[in-house]
């Protein structure tokens, strides 16, 4: 098996895009609490009303997992830096596995947003279909 040296800028460069990606779903999940806030306020459906706290609840789970993320990426980053401050610029295999995980968390996290955005967008058109303004 071919050794494969992982430059530090590498991984640095894969934590720009997590930290651009997280960044882009916080703003996203701003977007959807404010389309649910007028249907908050109007609602007497108690379906319709469960389906808007399902997905307030929703949302803030999936930010204590962006937080969990981005707390995990520091970390490493922090790592990172000690070994750029060493002059190593490539990473230890305990280290790599480490980002691997994270690579992992962060590949599921997008299926599962994935998810979470297409059950939230099908239950809008319901919303709309039923003639409540959003």
């Amino acid at each position: 098996m071919k050794n494969t040296i992982i430059c530090n800028e590498d991984l640095y460069f894969e934590h720009k895009l997590w930290r651009s990606e997280l960044k882009f779903w916080d703003l996203e999940l701003s977007f959807f609490d404010k389309q649910l806030e007028p249907l908050t306020r109007s609602i007497t459906d108690k379906d319709i009303a469960a389906r808007v706290d399902h997905f307030q609840n929703q949302f803030n789970i999936h930010r204590a997992k962006l937080d969990e993320i981005r707390d995990g990426i520091e970390d490493h980053e922090f790592n990172l830096a000690l070994h750029e401050k060493a002059k190593v610029n490539a990473i230890d295999r305990i280290r790599y596995k480490s980002h691997i995980d994270y690579r992992e968390r962060m590949n599921r996290e997008r299926e599962l947003y994935q998810e979470l955005k297409k059950e939230y967008y099908d239950f809008l058109v319901q919303v709309i279909a039923l003639d409540f303004e959003i």
